[in-house]
């Protein structure tokens, strides 16, 4: 992950030969799942931390799969403090790739997130997680 001071970015962007402003480099160990590692998909800040979602594609051709976690990081930390997969409604790791999220509500320790998939030159869906903590 990538920290950079908001201002300095916009400065960047605003003024083409404005030099890279500093930046701090944060190495995230996010988990693994059938042997291979969960790569990130989307960000976004959640009160003082940032809920994400993952994906792991397994390319192997006798048995193709997708998953997606969600978690929970917060900024500067080298693991999330909680990353969980996404489960279909009889409780087993779906087989789907989530890419983007938005947090639709937030109250009583639960969270609820609409996600939309990607599922690699099918058709993409919209779904909502419920997120229990």
């Amino acid at each position: 992950m990538i920290e950079i001071s908001l201002d300095s970015f916009h400065h960047y962007l605003d003024d083409s030969a404005s030099k890279v402003p500093p930046f701090k480099v944060h190495k995230v160990k996010l988990p693994l799942l059938w042997d291979n590692p969960v790569g990130f998909s989307d960000a976004i800040p959640f009160n003082n931390d940032i809920l994400f979602s993952g994906s792991v594609v397994v390319k192997d051709p006798a048995n193709p799969r997708h998953a997606s976690y969600y978690g929970l990081l917060s900024p500067g930390a080298s693991q999330p403090e909680w990353c969980e997969p996404v489960k279909d409604s009889k409780g087993e790791i779906a087989d789907i790739k989530i890419e983007g999220l938005a947090i639709v509500e937030s109250k009583d320790g639960t969270l609820v997130v609409d996600g939309v998939t990607d599922p690699d030159g099918g058709v993409s869906e919209y779904i909502q997680v419920k997120i229990e903590k």
